[in-house]
C-alpha cells in the first residue's frame, strides 16, 4: 500500500491523468485511490470531495494551458501571436483531453485556493493582452474574447468527438479559421451608429487652478478625451464628435480662456504644463482609474505632448497632429524670432497685422503668399467663424507665446512611444506644424501617419479624418 508523500498535489496530478484517460465525468474518488495504491478514505485526508478534486483539476490545468500559450507567445504580435496563442490551446486540448475539459466546463472552485492559483489570471492577461495588440478596448474586448473562446473550444470538441468527417483536413480549415479571426480582429466592426438624439451632451463646468472649465461628454464606451487647437474650442470637434461617440465616450472642452472656459485673470501667462494639468483634471472626473485615449490637433496636440510624459499612467493612447514643437527642429532659433515678432507686430499694430506675419511664418519655403482659392467649409465649420474670431487676440497675445516656447521630453517620450502615434496632413507638407511633427517623429524611430487634409483637415475633411482618428486608436502602434 503507497501512503508515504501523498499529498494534494498528488492526489490532483492523478486525477488529472485519469481524467485525460477516461474522461472528466468518469474520474471517481474510488479510481483515484486505485491508480495511487491507497484505500479511499486516504484521499479525504487531502481533498474534501470529488467536486473539491475537480476544481483542483482545473486549476492545474489552467496553469499548464496559460504556461503553454506564455511560452508560445513570448515575443510575438499581431497574427504571430494570434496563431501562437490558438496553436498552443489546441496542442493542450490534444494532450490533455480531460483536464482540457475541466477548464472548459463550470465547476465549483474553493475560493481560497482560486485566489491562490496564477492560472486563471495569467490566462485572463494573456488573451487580453493579445487582442490589445489589435488596437480593442472594452467593450469590444470582451465580445472577442468570447468569440476566440468559442471558436476554439468549438473546433477542438468537434474534432474531439469527430466531427470532421468530410475529406477536406481539418488543419487546413483550423489554418483558414486563424486567418480569418486575424481579418475581423484587424477591422473590428464599430459599434452601429445611433441616432444624433442619443449623443446629445451632457454639459459641465470644472474647476481649476485659476480656471474654469466648459466641458461636454457624449456618447457610451471608453473615454476618449478631444483637445482642440487655434481658437476653435471643443466646436472645432462637432464634425467628428457624433460618429466617435458610437463607440466612446467622448469628452471635448475649451481650453482654458477660450470660449467658455473663463479665467479667473484674463492677463495671465499660458504655460503647457498648466494646460496639461487641466486634461489631467478632466481624466480625473471622467475616467477615474482608467486608462483613458486622448487626441489633441496643434496647440492641443503640445498639450497632449505633455500629459503624455506627465501622467502616463492616465494614457491608454494618444494622437497628436501636427504640434508645432518647434524647439525640436534644427532652425528653431528661426522660430523664436517669428515668436518675438508676432508679439511685438500684435503690440504696436495690432491683430490682424500680427496674423498675416504669423501666417507668413508658418508657411513652407518658397511659398508665395497668394491666397488659395477659396475652399467650402462644412456648415457647422463656417458657423464657428464668429467664435473664432473673437478667441484670436487671447491666442496671439498669450497662446502663441506660451505653448510654441514649449520643449518636449524626448527621452520620456522614447520610452512612451508605444502609446503614442504622431499625424500630420497630406497637404502641409513642409509646413511648420508638419515639419515639427515630422522631426519629432524622427527623432522618436516611428513613422509620421498622414491625414487628409493639411493642418486643419480635421475642419475640411471631417468624416475622413475621423474615420482615420478610429483607426489610430484601434491599431497597434
Amino acid at each position: 500500500m503507497v501512503r508515504a508523500g501523498l499529498t494534494a498535489e498528488r492526489v490532483t496530478v492523478a486525477g488529472a491523468e485519469l481524467a485525460d484517460d477516461v474522461g472528466l465525468d468518469q474520474v471517481t474518488m474510488s479510481q483515484v485511490a486505485r491508480r495511487l495504491g491507497v484505500k479511499d478514505a486516504s484521499l479525504y485526508t487531502h481533498v474534501r470531495s470529488l467536486k473539491d478534486l475537480r476544481g483542483r483539476i482545473a486549476l492545474l490545468a489552467a496553469d499548464e494551458k496559460s504556461i503553454l500559450i506564455a511560452e508560445a507567445t513570448a515575443g510575438r504580435a499581431g497574427k504571430d501571436a494570434l496563431v501562437a496563442f490558438a496553436n498552443a490551446w489546441r496542442q493542450y486540448a490534444h494532450q490533455h483531453p480531460g483536464r482540457y475539459m475541466a477548464t472548459q466546463t463550470p465547476i465549483q472552485i474553493d475560493p481560497e485556493l482560486a485566489a491562490k492559483a496564477p492560472g486563471p489570471r495569467r490566462a485572463v492577461e494573456l488573451t487580453y493582452g493579445m487582442l490589445r495588440g489589435y488596437g480593442l478596448a472594452e467593450p469590444d474586448l470582451t465580445d472577442a474574447v468570447r468569440l476566440l473562446r468559442s471558436t476554439f473550444h468549438g473546433f477542438v470538441a468537434l474534432e474531439a468527438a469527430g466531427g470532421f468527417a468530410h475529406e477536406r483536413s481539418p488543419q487546413r480549415s483550423w489554418t483558414r479559421a486563424l486567418d480569418a479571426l486575424h481579418t475581423l480582429l484587424e477591422h473590428w466592426p464599430p459599434v452601429p451608429r445611433r441616432s444624433p438624439l442619443m449623443t446629445d451632451p451632457t454639459i459641465g463646468s470644472l474647476r481649476v487652478n485659476g480656471a474654469t472649465l466648459h466641458y461636454e461628454v457624449r456618447g457610451e464606451g471608453p473615454l476618449l478625451l478631444l483637445i482642440p487647437g487655434g481658437t476653435g474650442g471643443a466646436a472645432s470637434f462637432d464634425g467628428i464628435v457624433d460618429d466617435l461617440a458610437a463607440e466612446y465616450t467622448v469628452a471635448t472642452y475649451d481650453p482654458r480662456g477660450m470660449s467658455r472656459s473663463t479665467l479667473d485673470e484674463p492677463d495671465a501667462e499660458q504655460q503647457v504644463a498648466e494646460h496639461a494639468d487641466d486634461a489631467f483634471r478632466m481624466l480625473e472626473l471622467l475616467s477615474p482609474g482608467e486608462p483613458a485615449r486622448v487626441f489633441g490637433v496643434s496647440s492641443g496636440a503640445i498639450t497632449v505632448l505633455h500629459l503624455l510624459t506627465a501622467h502616463p499612467e492616465c494614457i491608454a493612447r494618444v494622437v497628436v497632429h501636427e504640434p508645432p514643437v518647434v524647439e525640436v527642429l534644427p532652425d528653431a532659433a528661426e522660430h523664436r524670432a517669428l515668436i518675438a515678432r508676432v508679439q511685438d507686430t500684435f503690440r504696436t499694430r495690432g491683430l490682424m497685422p500680427a496674423m498675416a506675419v504669423f501666417a507668413a511664418g508658418l508657411k513652407k519655403d518658397g511659398d508665395t503668399t497668394e491666397p488659395k482659392a477659396e475652399l467650402k467649409l462644412p456648415p457647422q465649420a463656417a458657423a464657428r467663424a464668429e467664435q473664432t474670431m473673437a478667441n484670436l487676440p487671447y491666442f496671439v497675445g498669450r497662446i502663441v507665446p506660451g505653448l510654441m516656447s514649449y520643449t518636449p521630453d524626448i527621452r520620456r517620450l522614447e520610452g512612451l512611444s508605444d502609446r503614442l502615434v504622431l499625424t500630420g496632413g497630406q497637404e502641409s507638407r513642409g509646413e511648420l506644424p508638419y515639419r515639427s511633427a515630422a522631426f519629432l517623429a524622427e527623432r522618436l524611430g516611428m513613422d509620421l501617419r498622414h491625414f487628409p487634409g493639411g493642418h486643419t483637415g480635421l475642419t475640411t475633411h471631417p468624416a475622413e479624418f475621423g474615420e482615420l482618428l478610429r483607426k489610430a486608436f484601434r491599431a497597434s502602434i
